[in-house]
């Protein structure tokens, strides 16, 4: 399993990669895709956010829909979350991603919705 997180900056979630919407969780927080290829990943906005029980998110993207890299996917309160004592780290998570394929990240202080910061 890889993983990173970015710190967000503004209320907008945008797709990472390109790929389908495989499943939303009930509470709105996380949301797994699969790309073309196959990888699977996980979007987990938030540490311990499935306890705000869906109330900080609003989501545009529904399962099954395709989309590509910095396509709108939904909005988040991330003060609320802060006022809930909550972390706003926004995780992708490679939960399938082994030795065979490499993830090569780069780092940087902010990003827009259209930088590449990564591939595989």
């Amino acid at each position: 399993m890889v993983s990173f997180y970015v710190l967000p900056h503004a209320k907008e979630i945008y797709a990472p990669i390109a790929g389908a919407i495989d499943s939303i969780f009930p509470t709105k927080h996380a949301f797994t895709m699969k790309t073309d290829s196959g990888i699977s990943i996980l979007v987990h906005i938030g540490t311990d956010t499935v306890q705000l029980e869906g109330i900080p998110f609003e989501l545009s993207a529904k399962e099954g829909d395709y989309v590509k890299p910095g396509d709108l996917l939904g909005t988040t309160d991330f003060e609320y979350i802060k006022d809930k004592g909550k972390g706003t780290e926004v995780y992708v998570v490679f939960p399938e991603l082994d030795d065979s394929k490499e993830l090569t990240l780069t780092k940087r202080d902010r990003v827009s919705s259209q930088d590449v910061i990564g591939t595989i």
